[in-house]
């Protein structure tokens, strides 16, 4: 495998399941999380990153395997040299060859983006432990779906990124491209302008 860049992006599932209108996964507030996750990956190929990419396809009536659903989000098609995993799982670690890819990597960075956060983000970053590993979450470059009619897809990114923050770390696409990020809309359980960092406030009460 030769010499590895220091850092690996993981992006999962930017797929069009979660962008198109009437499907039952449709985030109808994707949008900057989308742009960010856009901004990341162009960071990442222009800083020569190790990116790979996470597709999920199975059988039944969502992420179809050859369907009209299944395809990469417009410009997220991986480029030629990236590497592309394909799962049926929710997590990517389901697939032997992800987790012979991250071990083979070493103690590098490891930044996970992509989608939902409440589902195969957040299996992907609470399974990193079980090998050893601890990966960090772009929150700003995620969201969820909504799961049921009262909680919000912001409460339900919000309450999955809160869960992740306890088995890896969370930071943001400005924090990590050292410019400027789409700002995220608002998560509903904020309160009082209280936009509290995930660090050790994330243990206390959140409201």
């Amino acid at each position: 495998m030769g010499i590895l860049p220091p850092v690996t992006l993981v992006m999962i599932d930017v797929q069009r399941e979660y962008v198109t209108p009437g499907r039952p996964l449709f985030m109808e507030m994707i949008g900057p999380s989308l742009e960010n996750a856009g901004l990341l990956l162009d960071h990442a190929r222009a800083s020569d990153w190790r990116i790979i990419h996470v597709r999920h396809e199975q059988r039944g009536p969502l992420f179809t395997k050859g369907g009209a659903f299944v395809d990469c989000v417009e410009g997220f098609e991986p480029l030629p040299g990236e590497t592309i995993i394909i799962k049926s799982q929710i997590s990517a670690f389901s697939e032997p060859r992800f987790l012979a890819e991250i071990q083979a990597a070493g103690p590098q960075t490891v930044h996970v983006a992509g989608y939902g956060s409440s589902t195969c983000c957040l299996a992907a970053m609470v399974g990193a432990p079980l090998f050893g590993r601890r990966f960090s979450f772009v929150h700003d470059a995620s969201w969820a779906s909504s799961p049921r009619i009262d909680c919000t897809e912001s409460e339900a990114h919000w309450h999955a990124t809160s869960v992740i923050a306890l088995h890896g770390d969370v930071v943001s696409t400005e924090e990590i491209i050292g410019g400027a990020a789409v700002e995220m809309a608002d998560w509903g359980l904020f309160r009082d302008g209280d936009q509290r960092r995930f660090d050790d406030n994330l243990l206390k009460p959140l409201i």
